[in-house]
C-alpha cells in the first residue's frame, strides 16, 4: 500500500510538470503569435514620366494598410509611392518591415507600373498594423487604375479635368471612397467593391465617353452615392449599386439635357424617395421629366437586407 506522503509527492510532481508545460506554451505563444516587437516602416518608390507617354496603367496590391490615392499635376513623375507607419509583429517573425515590389514597363505610348506590398503580421487575434500607403498619380495622361486591399480602406481623389480610362477599387475588409472631381472624363468601367465595409462615391459633373459605366457593391455595409450632373453627361451611363446587407443611398441632382431612369428593389427594407422634384414614379420605376435624352443615367439600385433611400432632383 502506498503511503500518504508518497501520494502527495507524486501529485506534486504532476502539478510541477503541468506548470512547466503551461510556461512553455505561453512562451511559444508570446514568441510566435503575440506582437511584442514594433518595426518602423518607411518605404518610397517612384517612376518618371517620359516624353511621348499618353497612357498610364497602375496596379497596386496591398495586404494590410490604409490606401490614399491622389491625382496631382506633375509633369515629371508619373507615379510616386510612400509607405509609412508601424508594423507590430511577434519576436520570431521577420524583422523586415515590409516587402515592396515595384515594376515598370513601357509599351508604345503606354507606361505600366505594378506594385505589391506585403506587410504580413502575427497569426491570431493579436495581429496589429498601423500602415498608410500614399500613391500620387500624375494627371497629365490618361489613367487606368486598379487598387486591391485585403485589410484596410481605399480612398481615391481625382483632380479637375483628369482623364480616367478605367478604375477598379476592391477591398476585402475596409471601406472604399472615390471622389470624381469636376470635369473629369471617364471612358470605361468604374468598379467599387468591398466584402465588409461601406462604399462611397462623390461625382461632380463628369464627362463620359465610350463604354463608361458605374458598378458599386458591398456584401456587408452601406452603399452611398452623391451625383451632381448639371452639365452635359456625354452618353448613356449604366449605374448599378447594390448591398447584400446594408442600405443603399442615392442623392442625384441633374439638369438640362441630362436625364435619368431608375429601378429600385429590396428584399427586407423599404424604398423611400425623400425628394423627387422633377421626377415621375410608377411603383419602383422612376424617370426624370425629360427622359429619355442622349445623356442619360440608367440606374439600378438593389438591397437584399436594408432600405433604399433616394433624393432626386431635376431642373430643366
Amino acid at each position: 500500500m502506498n503511503s500518504p506522503s508518497g501520494d502527495r509527492q507524486g501529485m506534486t510532481g504532476v502539478i510541477i510538470a503541468v506548470i512547466v508545460v503551461l510556461i512553455v506554451i505561453v512562451g511559444l505563444l508570446m514568441a510566435f503569435f503575440i506582437p511584442l516587437r514594433t518595426v518602423e516602416i518607411n518605404e518610397a518608390r517612384q517612376t518618371a514620366l517620359p516624353s511621348g507617354i499618353e497612357a498610364l496603367n497602375i496596379s497596386l496590391d496591398v495586404d494590410v494598410g490604409e490606401i490614399d490615392v491622389q491625382f496631382v499635376d506633375d509633369p515629371t513623375t508619373a507615379v510616386a509611392l510612400n509607405v509609412t507607419g508601424q508594423h507590430r509583429t511577434s519576436l520570431m517573425s521577420s524583422r523586415e518591415p515590409a516587402s515592396v515590389k515595384w515594376e515598370e514597363s513601357i509599351n508604345g505610348s503606354t507606361l505600366s507600373v505594378e506594385s505589391t506590398i506585403r506587410v504580413g503580421g502575427s497569426v491570431g487575434p493579436y495581429f496589429a498594423n498601423d500602415v498608410e500607403c500614399v500613391l500620387l498619380v500624375s494627371d497629365r495622361v490618361g489613367i487606368s487604375l486598379t487598387i486591391l486591399n485585403e485589410v484596410g480602406g481605399i480612398e481615391v481623389i481625382t483632380s479637375d479635368g483628369a482623364n480616367v480610362t478605367s478604375m477598379n477599387l476592391r477591398a476585402t475588409t475596409g471601406g472604399v471612397r472615390l471622389t470624381m472631381a469636376n470635369n473629369v472624363s471617364l471612358n470605361g468601367a468604374l468598379n467599387m467593391k468591398t466584402n465588409t465595409g461601406g462604399v462611397d462615391l462623390a461625382w461632380d459633373n463628369v464627362r463620359t465617353y465610350g463604354n463608361a459605366r458605374i458598378d458599386m457593391g458591398a456584401a456587408i455595409g452601406g452603399v452611398r452615392a452623391k451625383v451632381t450632373q448639371t452639365e452635359e453627361l456625354g452618353g448613356n451611363v449604366p449605374f448599378s449599386a447594390s448591398a447584400s446587407v446594408g442600405g443603399v443611398s442615392l442623392d442625384l441632382y441633374i439638369k438640362g439635357n441630362t436625364s435619368a431612369n431608375l429601378t429600385a428593389s429590396t428584399g427586407l427594407g423599404g424604398v423611400s424617395i425623400h425628394d423627387g422634384t422633377g421626377f415621375d414614379s410608377t411603383n419602383n420605376y422612376i424617370t426624370s421629366e425629360n427622359y429619355v435624352t442622349d445623356s442619360n443615367f440608367d440606374i439600378d439600385l438593389n438591397g437584399s437586407v436594408g432600405g433604399i433611400d433616394m433624393r432626386l432632383r431635376y431642373e430643366g
